[in-house]
C-alpha cells in the first residue's frame, strides 16, 4: 500500500502516520511518500524542483513508487508483493489519481485499487478557499495583521524546532487549550496562515533550488545555523498564483518554448492540474473510489456534482467532517478499508 501526503506534508505526518496504522492492521505492508510540495521531497526525488503541475508531480512519485519496489524486492527476497493499491488525502489524492492514470498508460506498476481521500476537484477553487481564510476579519480585533504575525511566529517556532511543518501537530500545539476561546474568524485565520506556511516553504524552497533570487539573494550560501525566519516571512506574502505565474511557469514555458510547444497559461495550468482532466479515464476505471465531505472548505457544489457523477456508486460522501475532520471516525476507517479490500462502499 502506497500513501501519498497532502499539502506540504511529509511522509511522517500524523495523518500518513494514521493511515499507516489502518492499512497495516488490515494486513497491508505500507510505504509512505511525501508530499511532491514537501521540501523533501522536491530537493532529493523531484526532476525540476518546481512542483504544482499534476501529471509532472505523477511522473516523479511514479518514479519514486517504482524505485521503491524495486527497493523492496532486493531488500527481502522473501518478502511476496500479490498486489499494490494507492491511497492519498488531500492533495495526495490529486495526486494519487493521476499516477493511477500515468500507471494505466504505462502498465508498469498495476494498482489493483486507489482510493482518494477529500481530494480537490477544481484546483484553482481549492487554493482561493483556503487562500480566503487569511483574510478573514476576526471581530473585535482591529489590526488582523498583527494577529497574523502572531501566529506566523509561533508556527516558524514549531518548524525550527521539527524542521518541518506537520499542519495537524503544529496547529494542535499553537492551539494547545485556547481552542474554546478563539472565536471561528481567529480559527479561519489560524488554518490560512498554516496553509501560507505550506506555501511558503514551497516557495522558499523552490527559490534555493533553482537559483531564481526572488527570495533568497542569488548567489547566496547559507548555513545551518542560519535563521530561515527572515525568507520565510518574505515568502508568506506569496500566494501559490503568484508561485504559478513567477516561478513554475517561466520555467515550464521556456523548456516548452526549445520543444517548439504552446505556452502554458495560468488558467490552463490549473485545468490540466484538476480532476475533471481525467474524466474519462474515472469514469471507466472500476478499481477507483473516492471518499469525500459534503461541507469540505476545498470543495463546492459543482465538486460535488463531478464527484457524484464521475464515481457513481464508487464515491461515499458524508454530510459533516469539513477537511479531513473524520479521518479517524471508526465509520471511515471502515469504509477505506472495504473499498481497498472489496472495491465497493456499503450503501454508497
Amino acid at each position: 500500500m502506497f500513501l501519498i501526503a497532502g499539502t506540504g506534508a511529509r511522509f511522517n505526518a500524523s495523518k500518513v502516520e494514521f493511515l499507516k496504522r489502518v492499512f497495516y492492521r488490515a494486513g497491508f505492508h505500507v510505504v509512505q511518500l511525501s508530499s511532491p510540495t514537501s521540501s523533501d521531497f522536491m530537493v532529493n526525488a523531484s526532476n525540476t524542483h518546481l512542483p504544482g503541475i499534476s501529471r509532472q508531480d505523477a511522473s516523479d512519485l511514479y518514479r519514486l513508487m517504482e524505485a521503491s519496489l524495486q527497493r523492496i524486492s532486493q531488500f527481502n527476497k522473501r518478502l511476496i508483493i500479490n498486489g499494490v493499491y494507492l491511497a492519498g488525502y488531500s492533495l495526495g489524492a490529486l495526486d494519487a489519481a493521476f499516477v493511477g492514470a500515468l500507471d494505466d498508460r504505462k502498465e508498469r506498476i498495476g494498482f489493483q485499487r486507489i482510493l482518494l481521500i477529500n481530494p480537490p476537484v477544481y484546483l484553482e477553487r481549492s487554493i482561493h478557499n483556503l487562500d480566503q481564510l487569511t483574510r478573514v476579519k476576526v471581530q473585535g480585533i482591529d489590526d488582523t495583521t498583527g494577529l497574523f504575525n502572531h501566529f506566523f511566529d509561533q508556527l516558524a517556532e514549531y518548524f525550527r524546532r521539527n524542521n518541518h511543518l506537520d499542519v495537524d501537530d503544529s496547529l494542535k500545539e499553537v492551539i494547545g487549550r485556547e481552542v474554546e476561546t478563539m472565536s471561528d474568524g481567529e480559527l479561519a485565520l489560524l488554518i490560512g496562515v498554516a496553509f501560507r506556511f505550506s506555501i511558503a516553504s514551497l516557495v522558499f524552497t523552490a527559490d534555493v533550488m533553482n537559483r531564481t533570487g526572488l527570495i533568497a539573494p542569488d548567489g547566496q550560501k547559507m548555513t545551518v545555523t542560519e535563521s530561515r525566519t527572515p525568507f520565510f516571512h518574505r515568502s508568506m506574502h506569496w500566494s501559490f498564483q503568484q508561485y504559478l505565474e513567477r516561478m513554475l511557469l517561466p520555467s515550464l514555458n521556456a523548456h516548452r518554448k526549445e520543444q517548439g510547444e504552446s505556452l502554458m497559461t495560468r488558467r490552463e495550468a490549473f485545468l490540466q492540474s484538476s480532476l475533471p482532466v481525467l474524466e474519462r479515464w474515472l469514469k471507466k476505471s472500476q478499481h477507483i473510489g473516492v471518499m469525500h465531505n459534503a461541507d469540505d472548505l476545498i470543495i463546492d457544489q459543482p465538486g460535488l456534482t463531478f464527484i457524484y457523477d464521475t464515481f457513481g456508486r464508487r464515491a461515499r460522501i458524508y454530510p459533516y467532517g469539513g477537511h479531513m475532520g473524520n479521518l479517524q471516525f471508526s465509520t471511515n476507517v471502515q469504509d477505506m478499508v472495504g473499498f481497498i479490500k472489496t472495491g465497493a462502499f456499503p450503501d454508497a
